[in-house]
């Protein structure tokens, strides 16, 4: 009986010591997840989010004036010059937006791949894995790599005051549904020679 019991033991360490970061198991997928989402924060992103930005109107944009009031931007009159009905250049009333020092901290870009092209705005903050819900079993893709589908549950782990600000919220409608605890995500993951990583981080390899 103890010799089976010594036999059993080390049969545990041998299998706990072989355990791979290519392994399909729950601990290699939360660590992946985690650490994508420490990359790619819960954001706040719209159309054209490059500044200087100059808007050819006299009335504020929505989200720009949101973003200007948690001190993101800052925003002045200015003139820009637009073509009128008879196809000549004239001035028109317009704003400009820039990024204040406190935007700068928090404004970011990244690679969206051929669909999205370079994807700007402001990280309010970060996820982090809760539990993971499942996963299918490894399989190749359509071009050859083995993928999983993953399931995670999430919440914030850190949120940025100014995310928190009602207008803001309003401005940008999905953030206040990003920022509620325990939603479930779903995730691609990619098999490669080292391990798993996430499929947005394999994508911006090619």
């Amino acid at each position: 009986m103890r010799y089976s019991f010594f036999c059993l033991s080390a049969l545990l360490l041998l299998t706990v010591g072989c355990s791979s970061p290519k392994d399909a198991n729950e601990k290699n997928f939360v660590r992946v997840i985690n650490e994508y989402y420490q990359d790619h924060c819960l954001d706040v992103t719209f159309y054209d989010a490059k500044f200087p930005k100059v808007v050819k109107s006299r009335y504020p944009e929505k989200q720009l004036q949101a973003l200007v009031a948690v001190g993101l931007l800052s925003s002045r009159d200015t003139t820009a010059q637009q073509m009128n009905l008879r196809g000549e250049d004239s001035p028109v009333a317009a704003k400009i937006y820039e990024l204040t020092s406190e935007g700068r901290k928090f404004y970011f870009q990244r690679d969206g791949g051929v669909l999205l092209g370079t994807v700007r705005g402001f990280c309010a903050g970060t996820f982090q894995v809760d539990k993971l819900i499942g996963f299918s079993a490894p399989a190749p893709a359509y071009n050859g790599v083995t993928i999983s589908n993953v399931t995670v549950e999430c919440s914030p782990l850190t949120v940025h005051e100014w995310a928190l600000d009602k207008d803001l919220q309003r401005a940008f409608p999905g953030l206040k549904s990003a920022l509620e605890p325990h939603r479930k995500q779903a995730h691609v993951l990619v098999l490669m020679n080292d391990g798993w990583i996430h499929s947005d981080d394999f994508k911006s390899m090619k």
